[in-house]
């Protein structure tokens, strides 16, 4: 389930708040506007307890070490 567009944008700034403005994944400063949110088990959803917030790249580079992509 993806979870409607609304709370995924509250999930994110959340999120951003809570890990300083860093990625979760390279601790390198990131705006809300180059992040997405990276489920940590994609069946349990956008939750704040589930998600960490990374850069493009960096969530990239997670899926392709879960063989994801």
């Amino acid at each position: 389930e993806r979870g409607k567009s609304g709370h995924r944008g509250k999930l994110k700034a959340l999120k951003l708040g809570q890990q300083g403005g860093k990625c979760a994944e390279c601790k390198l400063d990131m705006p809300l506007a180059y992040s997405e949110l990276d489920r940590k088990n994609a069946a349990d959803g956008y939750t704040a307890g589930n998600t960490d917030l990374v850069h493009a790249k960096c969530h990239q580079a997670r899926q392709a070490a879960k063989r994801y992509t």
